[in-house]
């Protein structure tokens, strides 16, 4: 059993975590995984089609093939932006510097 640490779970992951039991849910009722996605989608996300009904199922393949749910890569400032790079920084930096005020604007630049 976990420690109370490790049970911290953050709203995606306990919404990630009822999708997850109402598909096994409706498998064990004998539905197909793209049919229990298909229904999964419009109880959540009406109108949402085909691209949400792959997640569902990518999601529980995910589950069943790692036993856990996918790590969350979403706002772990792992973003990549030429302005992180020092360089570029400076480059801007410097481009900017020699322009009398006025003469850029956030479309020119």
């Amino acid at each position: 059993m976990a420690n109370k640490d490790n049970m911290k779970l953050t709203l995606t992951q306990i919404n990630q975590l009822i999708i997850l039991r109402n598909f096994a849910t409706l498998c064990l009722k004998g539905l197909k995984h793209i049919t229990a996605s298909k229904q999964i989608t419009e109880q959540w996300h009406k109108g949402q089609g085909v691209h949400f009904a792959y997640q569902i199922w990518a999601l529980a393949h995910h589950y069943q093939k790692f036993e856990q749910l996918p790590v969350e890569t979403q706002g772990n400032g792992g973003s990549h932006s030429l302005f992180n790079d020092e360089a570029v920084q400076r480059a801007a930096r410097t481009y900017l510097t020699g322009l009398h005020i006025g003469d850029v604007t956030p479309k020119d630049f």
